[in-house]
């Protein structure tokens, strides 16, 4: 049959309707016969195919004609198609057991549904359509499978629902049809609700699913007033939490989210909308139900999930993949309902920090911890704003989480020193006088913690966290914050070195993670004016002037480039008129004298690291015209241009800078 279509299809692409005008008519004779209805609807639909199919196989002038003329026949289509799945239906209304002993007219039925779907997906059918018919018939066909699970009748339902989801999908969807269209949506995630999924298709679900996400993201936002918000948030509610062992539960979340959105956008006309306190209450059961199952204690029936925590080796779990749509949901939450959400996420993680401490080596409890842990971290961005709604949460909330990262040296950790500089960070723009100085010990605290857990953590990840959080700290936290804290002074600046050789020999391959650290204290130096007594000359010169003594190239590369990164803060921080900059410009000098030789060096690293130091240098303000140490240097440039390995030391230099050689000669 389907070469027999073929054959009639490539003839119509070149004939119709000029040499071939009794197409349609052909067509619409053979759907009105038993015995050939199939063939008819099958030409129907390849006819649509060719329309729409990207091939070069018709000149584009051609093409263009070919669809008009077959949109000039959409209503004479659309009328036999839906005559026909109305007769089909009322056929057999009366059966129990829709189409069950009629395999051909389950066909026909299939078939036609097929027909309609590929229609509108590139014609808006509701120019043309009676919705009335056109809903109730859909409808009907839709709701099949609800009542019988049988395969034929789970088939017919699918076709049915993805033709109105098409519907859904047209841009300019009569106002009439979508309420029908969401009255049959509603209905059927009311009769999905109540057989608890039970023999149902899962593509059928998943289609259901999407209409709703299309009412939701498409149309509610333009037709709010028609569309009655509390009846569709009830049977999403009921429809979602049935779905919690299915694969339609993540996406649904997604349309929750997107309904989030959509209450944030009201919010965004300088008024809030008696909706939105409406639909409080109602929303705080989705969070509550979101979150329950977000946990390991609740969801790892329903998921599937490791039982093993090795973030190098696993891959993501269906629940962690979950994890992630809730904290959008959340987050979205707590945007619009923030004392509300805080209170409910709160609540969840003083439970779950309760049962931490007394069962600590509970695998699944540390889970629920860690997720929750990063909840506050994402939601920390609130704390930005007004200190009133977020503040006194947000002190609780550290304190907790200090109190549990140490307690504990697994990945729970991690997350605690993310989200506790996270929230400080926010929260240090807008912090009332009376808080200062609770505010001050939380940093102490943390920077305690988090230098105890560098120089003793088993972990790299765990010491990785630790420096991060310092590093935060030091450079986006007011200095005032940070000038007394004790932890900085007596824990951090006092091991600042053996902490750091003790690092790079364990964990060499991440040696940067040190020159960040280096770099947040030396921010704090510069703005406490002792970057040179207490940080330049012991932890950087000196260092470097021992490594090239020893000719210990690896060292010497080390700290030639650290030194450029603590200049170049020097530059940004301290003013040329400070007695402290000139404190830097005469314990530098030292090195600097042995920097001329080293940027002749074979050793591309060397040679590279010893110009990134003058060029750091210069820019930062360091020597001005006319000094003996830029002489030097532009003697060095100038003899290199010309020298036999010149090229190659050009090469060396870009390198370190990221340059070009074009860019040093101008230089």
């Amino acid at each position: 049959m389907n070469k027999m279509c073929s054959i009639i299809v490539e003839i119509a692409k070149v004939e119709w309707p000029s040499q071939f005008p009794e197409l349609m008519d052909a067509i619409f004779k053979l759907c009105s016969n038993a015995d050939t209805v199939l063939v008819g609807l099958n030409i129907l639909k390849m006819l649509s195919e060719e329309v729409i199919d990207d091939r070069n196989d018709l000149p584009t002038i051609r093409k263009k004609e070919l669809k008009k003329h077959l949109t000039n026949q959409i209503k004479s289509i659309f009328n036999v198609i839906e005559s026909l799945l109305s007769n089909l239906y009322q056929q057999h209304s009366s059966n129990n057991s829709f189409f069950s002993s009629q395999s051909h007219l389950s066909s026909v039925a299939c078939a036609c549904l097929e027909v309609l779907d590929q229609y509108a997906s590139w014609v808006d059918l509701s120019k043309d359509a009676n919705y009335n018919s056109l809903a109730t018939t859909l409808f009907h066909y839709a709701s099949i499978s609800t009542n019988d699970s049988r395969h034929s009748n789970q088939q017919i339902a699918l076709y049915a629902i993805k033709c109105l989801n098409q519907l859904l999908s047209l841009e300019n969807l009569d106002v009439n049809l979508l309420m029908q269209i969401f009255e049959i949506v509603m209905y059927l995630m009311d009769s999905i609700t109540k057989k608890s999924n039970q023999d149902l298709d899962s593509h059928y679900i998943e289609t259901i699913s999407n209409c709703l996400h299309t009412i939701v993201q498409v149309h509610l936002p333009n037709h709010s007033d028609r569309i009655p918000i509390h009846a569709l948030l009830s049977q999403m509610y009921r429809f979602t939490f049935v779905q919690i062992d299915s694969e339609q539960y993540t996406s649904l979340l997604d349309t929750w989210i997107t309904f989030m959105y959509f209450l944030q956008s009201l919010m965004e006309d300088d008024h809030r909308p008696s909706l939105i306190d409406e639909c409080e209450i109602g929303l705080s059961s989705v969070l509550k139900k979101a979150l329950r199952f977000a946990q390991y204690k609740s969801g790892h029936d329903v998921f599937v999930t490791q039982l093993n925590f090795d973030s190098k080796k696993r891959g993501h779990s269906e629940l962690e993949i979950h994890q992630e749509h809730c904290l959008e949901l959340i987050e979205a939450m707590v945007a619009i309902y923030q004392k509300k959400a805080l209170s409910e996420i709160y609540e969840n993680f003083t439970n779950v920090t309760r049962m931490f401490f007394e069962t600590k080596q509970d695998w699944a409890v540390r889970c629920d911890l860690r997720f929750l842990v990063r909840v506050y971290h994402r939601i920390a961005s609130f704390a930005s704003g007004e200190f009133d709604e977020f503040g006194e949460h947000a002190f609780k909330v550290v304190t907790d989480l200090i109190n549990i990262g140490s307690n504990d040296d697994s990945f729970v950790c991690v997350e605690c020193y993310a989200a506790c500089a996270e929230i400080l960070v926010m929260i240090s723009g807008q912090v009332p006088n009376q808080f200062e100085s609770f505010f001050k010990q939380l940093i102490n605290s943390l920077i305690c913690m988090a230098t105890t857990t560098m120089m003793n953590a088993k972990s790299f990840e765990i010491c990785k966290s630790a420096l991060s959080a310092i590093h935060r700290l030091c450079c986006e936290i007011e200095f005032k914050y940070l000038k007394d804290c004790a932890s900085l002074q007596n824990d951090l600046f006092k091991n600042l070195f053996s902490f750091s050789e003790m690092f790079v020999t364990k964990y060499k391959e991440h040696e940067e993670l040190i020159d960040k650290l280096y770099s947040s204290v030396a921010v704090f130096k510069c703005e406490e004016n002792t970057l040179c007594g207490d940080f330049l000359v012991p932890v950087v010169i000196n260092p470097f002037i021992n490594a090239v003594n020893k000719k210990d190239a690896t060292q010497a590369v080390r700290f030639l480039k650290l030194g450029s990164k603590v200049i170049t803060i020097a530059g940004q921080y301290l003013d040329n008129e400070d007695d402290e900059w000139n404190k830097v410009i005469e314990a530098s000098s030292p090195a600097l004298q042995m920097v001329p030789s080293l940027m002749q060096s074979p050793d591309a690293k060397i040679a590279g690291s010893a110009f990134e130091f003058v060029s750091s240098s210069l820019d930062s303000g360091l020597y001005s015209e006319g000094t003996d140490f830029l002489n030097s240097i532009v003697n060095v440039l100038y003899g290199t241009l010309f020298a036999p390995n010149g090229t190659a030391l050009l090469q060396s230099w870009c390198s370190s800078t990221e340059g070009s050689i074009f860019d040093i000669r101008d230089f």
